[in-house]
């Protein structure tokens, strides 16, 4: 993994990778593509992310589980109640 480093242009604020110019203001076409790439592979890998689907987890079954002893109870209450 590499670390790198980028500027932002003081007229316009686009993002550009440091040591080259601005690809809006001063049309460096390479800027604007090394830009893309990097954002286009920063969007990849956070769709990657989170818990996959399937299973619920186990948070979920702790609070089914405590809902559902809740009613119970409620229940048993009003029908102590009647």
């Amino acid at each position: 993994m590499t670390t790198r480093a980028y500027s932002i242009c003081r007229r316009c604020a686009s993002v550009y990778p440091e040591g080259r110019r601005c690809p809006a203001c001063e049309n460096d076409h390479e800027a604007g593509r090394e830009v893309a790439a990097a954002s286009a592979h920063a969007v990849e890998v956070g769709r990657g992310g989170g818990r996959p689907r399937g299973r619920p987890g186990p948070v979920l079954l702790v609070a089914g589980v405590v809902a559902l002893s809740l009613l119970t109870g409620l229940g048993m209450i009003a029908l102590a109640l009647i």
